[in-house]
């Protein structure tokens, strides 16, 4: 089996990828990430896990 597109049904401003780059926020206000990336993973999913009824606690 198959999925079949059909691209008529697309939003023409559709982005399908996305890449953040903070050089623009530290070239004009001097903005730095004081989070690194795995780190801003970990604590989305910790977030999402506690919004579904589990806590930090229950898992490891």
């Amino acid at each position: 089996s198959y999925i079949e597109v059909d691209k008529s049904l697309e939003r023409p401003a559709e982005i399908n990828f996305l890449r953040a780059n903070y050089e623009r926020a530290k070239d004009i206000i001097g903005w730095t990430p004081s989070v690194d990336f795995r780190s801003l993973i970990k604590m989305m999913v910790s977030a999402d896990l506690e919004d579904v009824g589990f806590h930090k606690a229950d898992w490891s």
